[in-house]
C-alpha cells in the first residue's frame, strides 16, 4: 500500500527523493524498453535540490544529482511541488478518485515507472526541443502553480519557454484522471497554448507512441 497519498505538508523534496520515492520504487517492475536515460528533476528554492531519475540493472533508482544535459527535465518551485503533490492540488485529485483509500486500493508504485519513456518514445520526441511551461490556475486559492518540461537537454530557461500550456486545476484533475482526452480538452477551449504549439504536440505524440 503506496504511501505517496498521505505524506504530510512538511515532507521535504530531499525526504521525498532521498528515502520515500526509493522505498516506492524498490516494488516497482520494470516495462519492456524503457530507455536508459535518465530524466532530470529540479525542485528550486526553499529545501530544494536536484535528483535524477532512471533505469540501473534491474530497478529504478533516484540519485541525487544535477544533470542539465539530460533529455527531459522538469523544473519546479518547491513551493508549487508542495501544492501538486502534497497539498491542495493533491487533495482535490484523491477526491476526485474517491479518497484516500480508494486510491491505495486501485494505485500500485508502479505508476511512477511511466514517468520514464521507451526508446522508440525517445526516437518520436528527439526532433522537439525547448522547454514547455505548463500554468496552472487555481482561482479557489487564489494562485497559480509552473510546471516545465525541457526537452533536448540545456539549461531549463524558466522565463522564456518555447510554449506555455495554460490549464484550470479541475481540467489538470480530470486530465490526471483520464476523464478528458488532452486533444479534446484544447477543442474544448479548457486547455490553451501560447508560443510554438509544435512542442506540445510533439510531446502527446511521443507519449502515445507504443
Amino acid at each position: 500500500m503506496s504511501q505517496l497519498f498521505t505524506l504530510s505538508r512538511d515532507t521535504t523534496a530531499a525526504e521525498l527523493f532521498d528515502s520515500i520515492l526509493p522505498a516506492e520504487l524498490a516494488a516497482v517492475a520494470i516495462r519492456p524498453g524503457l530507455s536508459a536515460e535518465r530524466a532530470a528533476i529540479h525542485v528550486e528554492g526553499p529545501d530544494g535540490g536536484n535528483w535524477t531519475l532512471g533505469v540501473e540493472g534491474e530497478g529504478i533508482t533516484i540519485r541525487e544529482e544535477d544533470d542539465t544535459d539530460a533529455t527531459i527535465q522538469l523544473t519546479v518551485s518547491s513551493s508549487d511541488a508542495r501544492e501538486l503533490v502534497l497539498g491542495s492540488v493533491r487533495d482535490r485529485l484523491l477526491e476526485a478518485l474517491g479518497g484516500v483509500d480508494a486510491v491505495q486500493e486501485q494505485v500500485s508504485p508502479a505508476f511512477v515507472s511511466s514517468l520514464l519513456m521507451t526508446d522508440e518514445q525517445l526516437t518520436r520526441l528527439a526532433p522537439h526541443r525547448g522547454d514547455l511551461q505548463f500554468i496552472i490556475d487555481d482561482p479557489d486559492e487564489a494562485a497559480t502553480y509552473r510546471v516545465t518540461l525541457t526537452l533536448g537537454g540545456g539549461g531549463p530557461n524558466l522565463d522564456s519557454p518555447r510554449a506555455v500550456v495554460t490549464i484550470g486545476v479541475d481540467d489538470w484533475v480530470e486530465l490526471l484522471t483520464g476523464r478528458v482526452d488532452p486533444q479534446q480538452a484544447f477543442m474544448q477551449g479548457r486547455i490553451r497554448m501560447a508560443g510554438d504549439m509544435g512542442l506540445p504536440m510533439g510531446l502527446l505524440a511521443a507519449l502515445t507512441a507504443p
